[in-house]
């Protein structure tokens, strides 16, 4: 049962990647000039998502302390890995 499950899901991922392609083949060749308007497009639905669906999920699904300290700090060690890694 679980074998199927994981066909489906991997089908319905494979399909969704060639409808998103082809999609972006379409959009790229319709909107030459309005980039930064596909930029910005993409960038709201991006922030969309986070705000009302994955953050709200992961407060209720983990402690809230937990997901704030991994806001807060994980951007912290991130920056200085990049400084100690770039010299």
């Amino acid at each position: 049962m679980y074998i199927e499950m994981n066909i489906l899901f991997t089908l319905g991922s494979l399909l969704g990647l060639l409808a998103g392609g082809g999609l972006l083949k379409l959009v790229n060749h319709l909107a030459r000039e309005r980039i930064q308007f596909m930029y910005a497009t993409c960038g709201g639905i991006l922030l969309g998502l986070l705000f009302f669906d994955i953050l709200p999920s992961t407060w209720h699904l983990y402690d809230l302390r937990g997901v704030l300290f991994l806001v807060t700090v994980r951007p912290v060690i991130m920056d200085i890995k990049n400084v100690l890694i770039s010299g």
